[in-house]
């Protein structure tokens, strides 16, 4: 079951991290800054991508705060072809937003969002939006039939070099004209979904890069089938000729494809796209070659059998090339185990492992069982082909969803964050809160106040926040005064989320003599931390979270076994000595327990606290908060296993 093996071992290696991708021509910067305020107009707006904007399919249009459009454009800066310009000059004082619609030239992906400034007044909002627009569904339709009709061209080209006397010629070569059929269909309506998404004529949208791409994969596919004509109508000795072009016409249209896609918004675009075209090349190698063996081979026989074998032993060849850089691309484009289970596009990649895994245990069952029996029966091989061949279509319907989509590591280019809302009692007000990274420690908080019934802005006077963590009666509420920025909207920096849990936020408003209270519950976000564990025989584990300012918290339970133990905790500062901390809060989850309980700890030193334990086997969740007389508040999350 080598083929397994191979395929098992490439699904592991997908999860391996890795640095982000870029993809996608993602907002990088703006002049003006979101969320500033100039005492007079500037000359110009600017928007800086992450990669090259295509000015025919781009668009940036600012609006006053009616609405009104006050300027438009989409020319590229000449200092800077990464940057879009437009000319600003003469502005009003007022508010104003930008509103941004980039097609990638790279990738031929759209993006767009939103950002404010203001002019002699505060801006409307203090952060940019961005958001990634969905293809059309034509074009990820269109990709289907492309990626299947390729796979089997490529595939089928290649086993008539090797087989062609061996096999029917007239199976195969119509298996390969519906191939062709299939590809040309889907080269139109990928083309039809672009220039959907582009907003262009079709004039226009072939002046673009992602139209002159879309050109390209049509003349290569047409050469394929020009090839494949004459390949019907040649005499024997020269069809392998015709068919080994109509090969190179598919690898040339997949090297066109690939290099207008995902891979070629990586930094290292050249090994990117030359990664993916090995990868589908080896994929139509094995499966398109499937194919056209299941079509050619009509007959059980000692050379339906040589040809089954032979082919096996190249599919296998093919497998491996498919793992591996299957993986090298999954890496680049997902990055880490989170966004492996926590992305749609990530999703993906593990549905197209395990469909994979599934295929190669089904190639060995053809290679070892049912290839050696060609000789006198077919239908088991046959058999075990469809449903190969039906879990490869659900690969292919997989993949193209995965071109169609932003790659997972596309979300770490905006900045994240918690985002909470709620009414008062009366629902006359209607709170809308975000913080902005959501993580324990300094948020920026941005409040936006609306008329529960009319949905208009709630002109308040006053606003301020107040936080409590629930569970945690030792901790004092505390209150963050807001600065009014406009109509129902404040703003204001605050450490008050100074530990990871559950907060419960009341939001009190003042308009006049009345005032409006709204209950929020705002749940931080785990910030990742990195746990090293040093083992040694005889000795408890021990355990060091490394924390984001360089400092660190190590613990470990002496002894480590079921039964009253000790658990030592030890604060470090960045520099390896002890770190004098105050307040520390030790909580801990016993195996099973549905929540984390306080637990008394005695001090041993100025960072140096025990807590007596009782242990049971199995995992304990441990979570430790203190402050320390500087930086931020120090707080570390890990689990201890206990027992064997």
């Amino acid at each position: 079951m080598r083929r397994a093996v191979v395929a098992l071992v490439g699904a592991v290696a997908v999860l391996l991290p890795a640095g982000p991708a870029q993809a996608h021509a993602v907002l990088v910067s703006s002049s003006p800054p979101a969320g500033s305020s100039a005492e007079s107009a500037p000359a110009a707006v600017r928007l800086t991508f992450s990669e090259h904007p295509e000015p025919r399919a781009s668009s940036v249009v600012i609006l006053n705060a009616a609405g009104t459009q006050v300027a438009s454009g989409s020319g590229v800066a000449p200092d800077d072809p990464l940057t879009l310009s437009v000319a600003t000059s003469g502005l009003a004082n007022g508010s104003y937003t930008i509103s941004w619609r980039v097609l990638s030239r790279v990738d031929g992906h759209l993006t767009a969002g939103s950002l404010s400034f203001g002019v002699g007044e505060p801006a409307q909002s203090g952060e940019a939006s961005a958001a990634m627009p969905k293809s059309s569904p034509i074009g990820t339709a269109g990709r289907v039939p492309l990626y299947a009709g390729l796979i089997v061209l490529l595939g089928g080209s290649a086993v008539a070099a090797v087989e062609w006397s061996r096999i029917s010629r007239r199976a195969l070569l119509r298996l390969l004209r519906t191939a062709w059929l299939a590809a040309m269909g889907g080269v139109a309506l990928l083309a039809t979904g672009q220039a959907r998404d582009s907003a262009l004529g079709l004039t226009s949208y072939l002046q673009t890069s992602v139209g002159r791409a879309a050109a390209g994969r049509a003349v290569a596919v047409s050469c394929a089938g020009l090839s494949l004509l004459l390949a019907a109508r040649m005499v024997k000795g020269r069809v392998r000729e015709a068919l080994a072009f109509t090969g190179g016409a598919c690898a040339a249209a997949v090297w066109i494809h690939v290099a207008s896609g995902h891979a070629a918004a990586q930094r290292s675009a050249t090994a990117a796209v030359a990664i993916q075209v090995a990868h589908v090349l080896a994929a139509g190698l094995w499966i398109g070659g499937l194919a056209a063996i299941a079509a050619g081979v009509r007959s059980p026989g000692a050379d339906a059998s040589a040809s089954v074998r032979r082919f096996s032993t190249i599919a296998g060849m093919a497998l491996v090339v498919v793992v591996v850089t299957g993986t090298l691309r999954a890496v680049d484009e997902v990055g880490s185990w989170d966004r492996l289970t926590g992305t749609f596009f990530g999703r993906l990649v593990l549905a197209k492992v395990c469909l994979l895994v599934l295929l190669a245990l089904l190639g060995a069952m053809n290679r070892y069982r049912h290839a050696p029996r060609a000789s006198s029966t077919l239908t088991p091989l046959r058999r075990t082909s469809v449903a190969e061949l039906s879990l490869a279509a659900v690969v292919v319907v997989v993949t193209a969803l995965l071109a169609s989509n932003p790659p997972a590591s596309v979300a770490d280019a905006t900045p994240a964050s918690v985002t909470v809302s709620g009414t008062d009692f009366g629902t006359a007000v209607r709170a809308r809160l975000r913080a902005t990274p959501g993580f324990p420690g300094t948020n920026e908080f941005v409040l936006t106040l609306t008329d529960a019934d009319s949905r208009q802005p709630f002109t308040a006077d006053e606003a301020s926040l107040r936080f409590s963590l629930s569970g945690r009666s030792d901790l004092a509420p505390a209150t963050l005064d807001l600065q009014r920025q406009g109509p129902g909207r404040f703003t204001a920096p605050g450490a008050t989320l100074s530990i990871q849990g559950r907060w419960q936020v009341l939001v009190t408003a003042r308009r006049g003599i009345d005032t409006f209270e709204i209950p929020l519950a705002l749940t931080t976000r785990q910030r990742p931390q990195q746990v090293d564990v040093v083992e040694a025989p005889g000795q408890p584990a021990l355990h060091t979270v490394t924390l984001e300012d360089g400092s660190s918290v190590q613990v470990y339970a002496d002894p480590q076994r079921p039964g009253p133990a000790e658990l030592h905790v030890t604060f470090f500062n960045p520099r390896g000595g002890e770190l004098a901390v105050g307040d520390v809060n030790l909580r801990l989850r016993a195996p099973g327990a549905p929540a984390a309980e306080k637990t008394p700890v005695r001090v041993f030193g100025p960072g140096h606290v025990v807590a007596d334990v009782t242990l049971t086997p199995g995992s304990w969740a441990v979570e430790v908060n203190a402050t320390a007389a500087t930086g931020p508040p120090l707080a570390a999350r890990l689990s201890i296993r206990v027992g064997p």
